[in-house]
């Protein structure tokens, strides 16, 4: 359900870039940066609680 709700709230920002609505590049931007922390944040909780990738 979220998952849905926050395509949706995308989809409908890149609509209204798409438009040229004012402020709606800033909303896109701002919603990529912040899924990234939250991917960026998800990546330092896993090696905090001594996550390995693995390597060789």
């Amino acid at each position: 359900m979220a998952e849905d709700y926050r395509r949706d709230l995308g989809i409908n920002a890149v609509r209204a870039a798409a438009r040229g609505e004012d402020g709606a590049m800033d909303s896109v931007f701002w919603r990529l940066m912040s899924e990234r922390a939250g991917d960026l944040a998800g990546e330092l909780r896993f090696f905090a609680d001594g996550g390995s990738v693995g390597v060789g």
